[in-house]
C-alpha cells in the first residue's frame, strides 16, 4: 500500500460537518467516513477499545471518541462525560473499528490533548491497521496524524496532512495510540 504525505497548495480542507461550496470550485471538504455516534454500535458501525498488555478497564466508552465532538477536553474539568477515553496505566491503547461495509480510509486524526494531567497525556504517536475478517490486520504507513490541542474546537489540519493516496477498501480497521506519560488520553478519532 503506498502512502505519502499529501500538500494542500492554498486550500484549507474543511473539517467534518462542514459545508461544500456553492461555486464551481473544486471541492476540498474531508468527511468524516463515520457518523456521530451515541453507542459503541449502531447503524452497522461498531468501536471498541482496549489496554495492550491486559485488557484492564479503560475509562471512557469507546463511542466517545466517535461522537463527533472534537473540543479537547480536560478529563478532570468534564469527567468522562461523553467527552474523552483513557487507557490503562503504563498501557498503550487499542482501538478497533467495524465498518458496515468496506470502504477507503484515505487519513486517520486522533485528537488528545497536550497537556500533563495527573498523568495523562495525548498520545506521542499511534498506527493504522486494516483488516479483511478482523483477526488479521496489516499496518499502514503514514497515514496518522495526530493533534494535540489544548481546548481547541476543532483539529486544525496545516498545511499538511499524511494520506494514503490508493488506499484500498476494508471493513475493519484498528488504531494503536502510544502513550507519552503515565496514560494515553483521546479525545477524538476522525476518518477520512
Amino acid at each position: 500500500m503506498c502512502c505519502a504525505g499529501w500538500l494542500l497548495m492554498g486550500v484549507a480542507p474543511r473539517i467534518p460537518g462542514g459545508m461544500a461550496s456553492a461555486s464551481n470550485e473544486k471541492s476540498t471538504e474531508l468527511t468524516n467516513i463515520i457518523p456521530a455516534m451515541s453507542s459503541n454500535s449502531q447503524n452497522g458501525y461498531k468501536v471498541s477499545i482496549k489496554s495492550l498488555s491486559g485488557n484492564d478497564a479503560s475509562a471512557g466508552a469507546a463511542w466517545y471518541m466517535f461522537n463527533h465532538n472534537y473540543r479537547v477536553y480536560n478529563w478532570t474539568e468534564n469527567g468522562y462525560s461523553e467527552n474523552v477515553c483513557h487507557f490503562g496505566s503504563g498501557k498503550d491503547g487499542q482501538i478497533d473499528i467495524e465498518l458496515p461495509e468496506p470502504t477507503s480510509v484515505h487519513a486517520v486524526f486522533v485528537i488528545g490533548p497536550n497537556y500533563n494531567s495527573y498523568g495523562i497525556n495525548g498520545p506521542k504517536s499511534a498506527e493504522l491497521y486494516f483488516s479483511n475478517d478482523g483477526a488479521n490486520f496489516t499496518k499502514v504507513d503514514d497515514a496518522v496524524n495526530i493533534r494535540k490541542n489544548s481546548y481547541a474546537q476543532l483539529p486544525m489540519l496545516g498545511e499538511q496532512i499524511n494520506m494514503c493516496l490508493n488506499p484500498s477498501k476494508h471493513k475493519y480497521y484498528r488504531i494503536v495510540v502510544y502513550r507519552a506519560d503515565e496514560y494515553v488520553c483521546v479525545n477524538a478519532v476522525i476518518l477520512f
